[in-house]
Order: structure tokens, then C-alpha cells, then sequence
């Protein structure tokens, strides 16, 4: 590094030029003598945005180390990654995982930015192997070949990609999609081994939906996510973050006996000045760690989620956690989890929940479904709760011995304005703890609070159909003074769902047997 010169204009403690000899964009002396603004050069020859010399002399050389770091994060925008060429489509405990001998890795150009693809890219690529750097262009496809690159032996590599130009959303380009054509491939998207550093600050460009869907979308022999994944993501301002985490680990590290998701993931994702979050969490985790015996949801995922401004929340969590942790022993839903999420502003609620734990956690042997999960969820202003519900503990925790479902669990739940229930609470609770062999569900508590202050048979024409359709179905043990419950499935709904609600329970309560006809 050039030596800035001190207060009288003379040389510096060595005078020596630095390791790269030359001087940064504005690195002349300035009017004191001392280092201009801009004056050293960072890593690769990028100018510093501060400086590395302060003006009372030069810094020792630990100084200097921590802050060419710092610069170097803030001002290279890369990203890197670890592959294995050998990986196989097995569990990562079989003697055969890394019995593959491709030495082929496609980088995936598959990126669905703002819901499209034809995004240009520019990049510098270290392989990792030794060969020269390479700098490529190209727009992303749905079914691009990607960049493609031969190595001399099978193994495992870290590839960095650098931004050759550093623009807003500079990797919009990059990312698996769900199909199976060019570097989408099954057999290329099981060499991606770990993801090695955040994901850079102008990746992938501010405001835009679909921001990070399907990226890592089949990366099944993948370990762990890093919890810093996001970290230097800022979403403050954006109104519309519509399908930003879609699909974005579906199917990633499904051959992992380990994986978890990690604490704190989202904690740099804030979304008070949201208006859209549809499907902002659909699918993001179905199944993810599919095989692991450990997954669990972490306490506190969805902290920094503040949905008050938000009026569109449909499909917000749709299958959030479908099938995560299938294989799981432990397993189980954390309280408080949807705490900051509040929908007394929105409008449109359909399939917020459908299928959001339908099969996670289905060996569990301690799943159960914790008091006040709902409690921040109110539905005064909803127009559309149509499949509100749909699936949403459907298989859960399928194998617990201990599972239950809480007293008052949708008391925030009332139809005042609603125009479309339809399919609301189809199959909610359809095999829930089944091998509980005591499940009970007493009608009376779920439902205690302001759901039925309307009835349902008051919504808007077209909107009442399957309503409560196989909703209990399979759960053992049926309790409670139901008559208001069966008669408004009685009057406007369609005939054969009383029957289909309860199908495989054991209804204990008479009047609800001879309302419905069962005996």
C-alpha cells in the first residue's frame, strides 16, 4: 500500500510503496498531506471507501488486516459456494454418497426475478481448481445449460462468483428452478455441497418480487443453511414482497440426517412498509431436510415479520413446512411462532395457512399443536378466508403419542365481513396425531370465541361450499354440545358434509349423533 504522507509533507515511518505499488482513484495528498478520502486501494484493486491510513500516521498491521476485511465485504460483491462433483442422490450417511465419478458442474442461470427470467448476467468465476479466472455474460432461462465447467478429476471444489460491474441485482440471473432441463438437472443440483458466504447486498435487486424463489430450490444433498444467509439483504421500504422466499429450499438438503433451519435466518428481512405478502413464505421449506432425524422450527423464525401494514396476506405461509422434517423424532411446532404476524389490516386471507404443517414432523412422537398460535390472527376486515385452513395440521406429528389440539385455538377468528369461506377449514385436522389413540376434540373450546357471531350460511352466495369438509377426519374422539356447530352445516352447505366432516371419529355426543343421523 502507498504510504500516506504525514503532516509536514515528508515521507511516512517507511516510504515505501505497498504490495500493489500503485495509488487508489483520488490517492494523491490532499491539502493537509494527509491520505485523501478514497485514497487506498482496496482487495483487487478496488478503491477504499475510507481509507486505511488515518491522519496522525500509519496503522500496525492488525489494524490494517481488520480493515482490508471489512472492505472487502462491503465492496466485493461475490458469492461462493462448495460442490462435490462424486455426490449421488443417497443419504448423506451411505457408504455410497460420494461414490459419483462426474467431474461436470453447470452453475444454474435459472434466476425468476419479478416472476420472469431473461436476466442479463456478468460475472468473474474462480472455479477453484487453479485454472484461470473466467469472466462470462449470458441472460438467464427457464431451462439454461448454465456455465458450464470441466474439471481433470471428480472432487469436491469452492467456486466464487464475483460481480464484473458492481449493479443492483447483478445475480438476478443466478438459481436452480423446479425443472429438470440444462444445469436443473437432478444429477447437478445434487453437487451443490454448502453455501460459503451471505448472500451479497446487490444480488438480487430491492423491490422485487420473487426476490429469492426457487434459488436453491433441489439442492437435496446440501448441509445446513447458514443463519447469516440474509444478512446483508435490506428490504426496508419495499412495499410488494410477494413470493420473495417461494420454493427457495424446497427439496434442499432432503438427504441430510441432520439439517435443521437455522435461528435467526430472517432476522434482516423487515416488512413493516409491506402491503403485498402473498405467498411470501409458500413453500419455502417443503421438504427440506426431509430425511433428518433432528429438524425442528426454530423459536422466534418469523420475529422480524411485522405484517400490520399488510392488507394481501393469501397463501402467505401455504406450505410452509409441508413434508420439513418428515423423518423427524422430535419435531414440533414452537409457541409464539406467528406472534408478530397480525392481519387486522387484511383483506384477502385465502390459503394463508393451507397445508402449512401438513406432514412435518410426521414420526414425532412429542408433536403437538401449542395454545395461542392463532392468537395474533384476527379476520374482522377479511373479505376472502376461502381454504384459510385448508390442511393446515393435516398428518402432523402423525406418529405422537401426546397430541392435542388447544381450547380457544381460532377465538380470533369471527366472519363479520367475509364474502368466501369456502373450503375454510377443509381437512384441518385430517389425521392429526393419529396414532394418538385419545386424541380429543371438544368442540365447544376450539371454537369458543366470535366464529360463528356470523353464520356462515350469511356469507355471500357462492361462497359457503366445503366449508368443514373432512375437517376432524380420522381423529378418535369427538366431545362436547356441537348443535349450533351441526346446524349451521345443516342449512346452506352441502349435504353430505356432516358426514364427511366427522368420517372415522368416535362421536361421543348424542345429540350431535342424532342430528347428523348417525345412529
Amino acid at each position: 500500500m502507498m504510504e500516506a504522507t504525514g503532516a509536514t509533507g515528508e515521507a511516512g515511518a517507511t516510504g515505501e510503496t505497498g504490495a500493489t505499488g500503485e495509488t487508489g482513484a483520488t490517492g494523491e495528498t490532499g491539502a493537509t498531506g494527509e491520505t485523501g478520502a478514497m485514497g487506498i486501494q482496496g482487495i483487487m484493486g478496488v478503491t477504499g471507501p475510507t481509507g486505511l491510513i488515518g491522519p496522525t500516521g500509519p496503522c500496525d498491521i492488525s489494524d490494517i488486516e481488520a480493515r482490508l476485511a471489512i472492505i472487502e465485504k462491503v465492496l466485493l460483491e461475490k458469492f461462493i459456494l462448495t460442490i462435490d462433483t462424486r455426490m449421488t442422490n443417497t443419504l448423506d450417511i451411505d457408504p455410497k454418497h460420494y461414490d459419483g465419478v462426474a467431474t461436470t458442474f453447470a452453475i444454474p442461470t435459472s434466476g425468476y426475478v419479478n416472476g420472469v427470467f431473461n436476466h442479463p448476467y456478468d460475472w468473474i468465476i474462480d472455479w477453484g481448481d487453479g485454472s484461470a479466472l473466467e469472466s462470462v455474460t449470458g441472460v438467464s432461462d427457464e431451462s439454461s445449460v448454465g456455465i458450464i465447467h470441466d474439471y481433470a478429476v471428480p472432487g469436491e471444489y469452492q467456486i466464487t462468483i464475483i460481480s464484473n460491474g458492481k449493479k443492483d441485482g447483478w445475480m438476478n440471473a443466478f438459481g436452480f428452478y423446479s425443472n429438470t432441463s440444462g444445469a436443473n438437472a437432478q444429477s447437478n443440483k445434487n453437487m451443490l455441497k454448502t453455501i460459503d458466504s451471505p448472500i451479497p447486498q446487490l444480488a438480487r435487486a430491492k423491490g422485487s418480487t420473487y426476490r429469492f424463489a426457487y434459488m436453491f430450490s433441489g439442492a437435496r444433498n446440501a448441509k445446513s443453511l447458514r443463519n447469516d444467509l440474509f444478512i446483508l439483504i435490506s428490504t426496508t421500504g419495499d412495499a410488494d414482497l410477494s413470493h420473495m422466499f417461494e420454493r427457495s429450499f424446497d427439496f434442499y438438503a432432503h438427504n441430510s440426517t441432520k439439517a435443521t433451519i437455522p435461528i435467526g435466518l430472517f432476522d434482516s428481512i423487515r416488512t413493516l412498509s409491506a402491503t403485498n405478502l402473498s405467498s411470501m413464505f409458500r413453500c419455502t421449506f417443503d421438504s427440506y431436510a426431509y430425511e433428518s432425524s433432528e429438524g425442528s422450527i426454530p423459536i422466534g423464525l418469523f420475529n422480524t415479520i411485522d405484517t400490520t401494514s399488510a392488507t394481501n396476506l393469501s397463501s402467505m405461509f401455504e406450505s410452509t413446512f409441508s413434508s420439513y422434517a418428515r423423518r423427524s423424532t422430535e419435531g414440533s411446532i414452537p409457541a409464539g411462532l406467528f406472534n408478530t404476524i397480525g392481519t387486522y389490516s387484511a383483506i384477502n386471507l385465502s390459503s394463508m395457512f393451507e397445508s402449512t404443517f401438513s406432514s412435518y414432523a410426521r414420526h414425532s412422537t412429542e408433536g403437538s399443536i401449542p395454545a395461542g398460535l392463532f392468537s395474533t390472527i384476527g379476520t374482522g376486515s377479511a373479505v376472502d378466508l376461502s381454504f384459510m385452513f385448508k390442511n393446515t395440521f393435516n398428518e402432523y406429528a402423525y406418529e405422537s403419542s401426546v397430541g392435542t389440539i388447544p381450547a380457544g385455538l381460532f377465538n380470533g377468528i369471527n366472519l363479520y365481513n367475509s364474502e368466501n369461506v369456502t373450503g375454510m377449514f377443509n381437512r384441518t385436522f385430517y389425521q392429526f396425531a393419529f396414532s394418538n389413540l385419545n386424541p380429543t376434540i371438544d368442540i365447544d373450546v376450539i371454537w369458543s370465541g366470535a366464529l360463528f357471531e356470523r353464520k356462515i350460511t350469511s356469507a355471500n352466495a357462492g361462497g359457503t361450499s366445503g366449508v368443514f369438509y373432512q375437517t376432524f377426519y380420522n381423529v378418535a374422539h369427538i366431545t362436547g354440545n356441537a348443535q349450533e356447530f351441526i346446524y349451521i352445516m345443516l342449512h346452506g352447505i352441502h349435504p353430505s358434509e356432516p358426514a364427511e366432516t366427522f368420517r372415522g371419529t368416535n362421536i361421543a355426543d348424542l345429540d350431535m349423533l342424532r342430528l347428523i343421523n348417525w345412529a
